[in-house]
């Protein structure tokens, strides 16, 4: 017997800390490896899944690829090869781990400095990110789609507020603000903001409560006798863990009532909790803490046959579904400091007239005078002090200052 696997998904973790900031659509390169920095793995849940599908997945440096099994060629039919061996009839999640490795992590990614708590990043292709790019080859023009797992970022607003490192969409550019605004300055403000090629990045706005496995829930107002359904509903809409209490007979008419919900044996994933028909909290992301301790994210693909939606994986036939392989993004900003120079000696620049590109602190310090992003690997210009060639910054050394919220991120080099 011939079983066949063909590629039917790949997630690629991107962070441009490794990659600058290339223009989209951008194919990485072959050499491209992020395995130091992230770790990619399904969720016991999603493994068991997988293995009805007859799927397999295998992580790989640059993510994790999933190969599903394939009904192998008949003769005549050219597209036997993409039919699934195991028909996907109702709606499938798959979950995946993310787990940052790094542990200077927080310093070169652009989000917030200070993470809230019982939060976690949360990722999935129901939130239908797309950005379409146009791409010229032999003077014809092509529209090739990038799909997103993160929430796609807001628009610039003149009106609004922003925080240090926070990335909005304007025009055909995104946005990284260089410091804090109370109220937004304007857009061609080279010191407020560094403009970077269109794309989508992982933000703050892609940050979900964790739930644990038990919550107390209090309705504000009960009579006895009365009957409260509690359920949660998923991403694809499907509901789970249906738990109906009755407001016993000693309680207070039109008092609180307290309800404790258990939601052990739940799948790790996105729900919200329905009471009575009726939404009532959430979306939160539901897990066991103890099975993945050192979870930075969720990564959550709704499997839903769908010949319309640029996200599906898979399309009806008949009886039968076809394979739409996707690839699909995380990608991940690199923040952008002020280099900020200490000499153990006096360095002897007048603060009058500093070194081109710098700023004079103290007689011991020095720092670019804007911003500079954060890159593994550091390519020229090579800062010059006007003396000599200097130093790039390590990751480990970064400190803010003194403002809240803060307005400014150095990276430290001892000279």
């Amino acid at each position: 017997m011939q079983i066949l696997y063909k590629p039917i998904l790949n997630i690629h973790l991107w962070h441009d800390y490794a990659l600058g900031q290339p223009e989209m659509p951008y194919k990485l390169a072959t050499n491209y490896n992020i395995s130091d920095i992230f770790v990619l793995r399904p969720t016991k849940t999603c493994e068991k899944t997988l293995k009805n599908l007859r799927w397999v997945a295998r992580s790989h440096s640059q993510g994790i690829t999933l190969f599903a099994d394939v009904k192998v060629a008949a003769p005549g039919d050219p597209n036997s090869d993409y039919r699934t061996t195991i028909a996907v009839s109702r709606p499938v999640r798959l979950t995946f781990w993310l787990e940052v490795k790094d542990p200077t992590f927080a310093n070169f990614t652009s989000l917030p400095l200070t993470p809230a708590n019982r939060q976690i990043y949360y990722f999935s292709n129901r939130f239908g990110t797309v950005q379409t790019y146009e791409v010229v080859s032999d003077g014809m023009g092509e529209a090739v789609d990038v799909l997103f797992l993160s929430q796609p970022l807001p628009t610039y607003d003149a009106s609004a507020e922003y925080f240090l490192g926070q990335l909005v969409l304007d025009g055909e550019d995104t946005l990284e603000a260089l410091t804090y605004q109370p109220t937004a300055a304007g857009a061609e403000d080279t010191d407020a903001w560094i403009r970077l090629p269109l794309s989508h990045y992982v933000s703050a706005q892609d940050q979900l409560p964790r739930q644990g496995l038990t919550r107390s829930q209090t309705i504000p107002t009960a009579n006895p006798g009365d009957r409260f359904t509690f359920s949660l509903q998923d991403l694809n809409e499907q509901r789970s863990l249906t738990q109906t209490v009755t407001v016993p007979t000693d309680h207070p008419p039109s008092e609180p009532f307290t309800v404790n919900l258990n939601f052990g044996g739940q799948a790790p994933g996105r729900y919200q909790l329905i009471l009575n028909d009726t939404l009532s909290e959430g979306p939160w992301v539901v897990f066991d803490p103890l099975a993945a301790p050192r979870a930075f994210g969720l990564v959550e693909i709704a499997v839903i046959p769908d010949s319309t939606d640029p996200f599906a994986l898979l399309r009806l036939d008949g009886s039968d579904t076809m394979m739409q392989p996707r690839d699909y993004i995380v990608r991940f900003k690199n923040r952008v400091t002020r280099w900020r120079y200490r000499t153990q000696t006096p360095h002897g620049f007048d603060s009058t007239a500093p070194p081109d590109g710098f700023v004079v602190i103290d007689e011991q310090t020095y720092v670019t005078a804007a911003p500079r992003p954060l890159l593994r690997q550091f390519s020229s210009p090579i800062p010059n002090n006007g003396q000599r060639n200097l130093p790039f910054p390590s990751s480990a050394q970064i400190k803010t200052d003194d403002d809240r919220p803060v307005t400014q991120v150095f990276s430290d080099i001892y000279l």
